[in-house]
This record gives C-alpha cells, sequence and structure tokens, in this order.
C-alpha cells in the first residue's frame, strides 16, 4: 500500500501497525516479500512518487 505520511484521515501510522501485524500470516504463507507499506511526504493525493512505488513491487514480487 501507499501512504502519505501526513495524510490523516486514511491513518498512515495505523497502516503500518497493520502491515506489521500481518506479516506473520505472510510469513506462514510463503510470501513474506508481499506485504509492503510505501511512505512519503504529503497528503491524501497519489502522484507519480506512489505509482512508481506501486510498479516496483509488481515487478519485484511477480519475477
Amino acid at each position: 500500500t501507499t501512504e502519505g505520511n501526513q495524510d490523516y484521515w486514511s491513518n498512515p501510522i495505523g497502516t503500518g501497525v497493520t502491515c506489521r501485524a500481518a506479516q506473520p500470516v505472510f510469513d506462514l504463507l510463503g510470501a513474506s516479500d508481499r506485504n509492503a507499506v510505501y511512505y512519503r511526504d504529503g497528503g491524501h493525493a497519489q502522484n507519480e512518487k506512489d505509482w512508481t512505488a506501486i510498479v516496483d513491487f509488481f515487478l519485484r514480487v511477480t519475477e
């Protein structure tokens, strides 16, 4: 997932907590590298940095 570190509407801190809490399930399923959060400076708006992070993540996990 991608988050703006100043996007308090979508709760970037809670997103990080949820991602870390879910990691044992990803590990159990053999998908340890498929759970991630990308934080960028800013608020509630997708931008080029978000899309670059999403595409990079997709390419990494589908190799």
